[in-house]
């Protein structure tokens, strides 16, 4: 799935993003760019034309304003959420681990494994773990 994310839609809009934002450095920086290995126009710090900006295309200026970088705030506020996300995550992970490996006390054999449950008919409590390498 991710790869087909990839392929079907990240890579088509890197593209025309690269497009979009070389454009915009093309006449940001008139006579003053540097290619990139991708072949796209970078400025060359010291040479910004700022008034450039109104003379680009109304679809252009909106297109370069729209690149995932030019709203730096709106980003990080997502990043900050997804590693929320991711941290939480983590934590369970971690405190099921300490609750497996560290917590839940060692047997002997499988035999001292389970025990039966008083609570429920048919049902057993898992007591301990062997410890096997």
């Amino acid at each position: 799935l991710l790869i087909a994310i990839s392929r079907l839609l990240s890579a088509p809009a890197v593209a025309i993003i690269r497009e979009t934002y070389g454009k915009y450095e093309a006449l940001m920086y008139p006579n003053h760019t540097e290619l990139t290995v991708n072949g796209f126009p970078r400025g060359i710090p010291g040479y910004l034309v700022e008034e450039n900006f109104l003379k680009m295309p109304t679809d252009d200026a909106k297109a370069v304003c729209q690149v995932p970088l030019s709203h730096p705030f709106y980003l990080m506020s997502i990043l900050f959420i997804w590693t929320l996300t991711c941290q939480v995550e983590l934590r369970q992970i971690v405190e099921t681990a300490i609750r497996l490996l560290w917590k839940t006390p060692l047997v002997k054999t499988t035999s001292y494994v389970l025990e039966p449950a008083t609570e429920e008919e048919h049902s057993v409590n898992v007591v301990g773990l062997t410890f096997v390498m």
